[in-house]
């Protein structure tokens, strides 16, 4: 949330003590929580973190969308483009957390971006639509694409993330 080192340092913070409480097997909701109250009552600053969650079961495409004032997620299936919509507070502010859950069934040829909002603002969903649409087959560079968009946009007053993802069938 926010740009520059403190910032990072947050986000830093969130993403580990998210990982090692879903890594240990925790429930996502449980893992929210617990890291919610741990940012709360830390001592110093005011610390708070968005959270942009999906956990996919590569066995059956089954995804599940947990999102904590976070952009929405495209995802371009068959010539067109779902949202996944996310907001609310981030982690860190209120004692009670409610983040938006969203479950679906991802399928093969699903291609999927995930941003910061210094991504999204800057390009808007729109133009980052029409780059999932025609974007190229490497995730990779068409997460560069999605980044040279936002800079092109003027997105240079916050911090830029981007995730490009392609789900493939197993068989």
């Amino acid at each position: 949330m926010g740009s520059g080192d403190g910032a990072a340092r947050e986000s830093a913070v969130a993403v580990r003590l998210l990982g090692r409480f879903l890594g240990a097997g925790a429930p996502v909701r449980l893992a929210v929580e617990t890291v919610n109250a741990l940012m709360l009552n830390r001592g110093g600053e005011e610390m708070f973190a968005t959270v942009d969650l999906l956990v996919v079961d590569l066995r059956t495409g089954a995804a599940a969308f947990t999102k904590l004032a976070a952009c929405c997620t495209l995802i371009a299936r068959n010539g067109a483009v779902l949202r996944v919509e996310g907001g609310r507070l981030p982690l860190g502010i209120l004692e009670e957390v409610h983040p938006d859950r969203r479950s679906m069934r991802l399928m093969p040829g699903d291609v999927l971006l995930m941003a910061s909002d210094g991504v999204m603002d800057a390009a808007g969903p729109e133009a980052l639509e029409a780059l999932l649409l025609e974007g190229p087959d490497d995730m990779p560079a068409l997460a560069r694409r999605v980044l040279d968009a936002a800079r092109r946009a003027g997105g240079h007053r916050d911090d830029m993330t981007a995730v490009c993802l392609r789900i493939e069938s197993g068989e």
